[in-house]
């Protein structure tokens, strides 16, 4: 959710900031979509895991070691 109106600025920002902080997963722009895919959505910055189907299944906010994230995939994968 950029506080930014020009799309096309914000998604600039969001591929520096990725960019320079070497996030090699996807980023997403909040719209009324996602924030309906997101009923409780809780703060940022959140990290969503999507199944197959598009269902968030599991919402993390804040930082978190690589491990558990790793193995949140890897049950959710399962």
């Amino acid at each position: 959710y950029e506080r930014n109106d020009d799309q096309d600025e914000a998604i600039k920002g969001i591929r520096s900031f990725a960019e320079s902080h070497e996030m090699n997963y996807p980023c997403v722009i909040g719209d009324d979509q996602t924030q309906e895919m997101v009923p409780e959505f809780r703060g940022y910055p959140p990290t969503l895991f999507i199944d197959r189907e598009g269902k968030v299944r599991l919402q993390l906010v804040g930082a978190h070691p690589l491990s558990k994230l790793e193995s949140v995939v890897t049950a959710l994968l399962a």
